[in-house]
């Protein structure tokens, strides 16, 4: 597969990153070494599953200590322990803040543009 160069880092963490696409709208998610390409209804759908993961469940003996994620439209999958999940979770929410920012600055600059 042929990687875009129009991807730029929407957030990262010590072991993970998401990338959005301009011209495509895609993301590229890379956890360790791995990287998986995400358009944006398979993002949302990651985005559900990854929030869905309970940490305290994951550190209970009583349940195994790994999640196993379908990457959706793909053969792929990712296998998530609690270091990872919780890499995940901080991504996932750090990319939302960075959206929201994203999103007031795009209204307060067409406000601007539109008042000058």
């Amino acid at each position: 597969m042929s990687i875009s160069t129009n991807f730029h880092i929407v957030y990262s963490t010590q072991q993970t990153s998401l990338s959005q696409d301009d011209i495509s709208g895609g993301y590229l998610l890379s956890v360790g070494r791995e990287e998986y390409f995400l358009d944006r209804y398979t993002y949302s759908h990651f985005r559900k599953n990854i929030k869905a993961i309970d940490l305290v469940t994951l550190l209970s003996s009583k349940t195994p200590d790994i999640e196993i994620l379908k990457i959706r439209n793909s053969n792929r999958f990712l296998i998530v322990d609690i270091h990872c999940a919780i890499e995940l979770k901080e991504l996932i929410d750090g990319a939302c803040a960075m959206f929201e920012l994203n999103t007031c600055i795009h209204k307060g600059i067409r406000r601007k543009s539109l008042h000058a």
